[in-house]
């Protein structure tokens, strides 16, 4: 994730802590000024992900009429503007 817009920073922590106690996300802390901390998926995340890009990719197809007020169909290029991994 390089940025999230409009996210509490109490939820994201949260999130973030739990993908991490699940072993879907690995957290490494750089000794910089300031402390700087970045997350990598580890390989179960990495299986989690196409699951997750699949389901949404699945999703904005199929239920768009739920999903956009135009109720027309989408791609995940459209809505994230990424290619799932599992085409890459």
């Amino acid at each position: 994730m390089n940025s999230i817009v409009d996210i509490n920073p109490r939820i994201l922590s949260s999130r973030l802590r739990e993908m991490e106690k699940n072993n879907l996300i690995k957290r490494v802390i750089y000794d910089d000024f300031p402390v700087r901390v970045e997350y990598h998926l580890t390989d179960k995340g990495q299986k989690a992900q196409s699951i997750l890009e699949q389901m949404s990719a699945f999703s904005l197809r199929y239920c768009s009429d739920e999903i956009f007020k135009d109720r027309k169909p989408r791609t995940l290029r459209q809505v994230f503007g990424i290619t799932p991994s599992i085409i890459k």
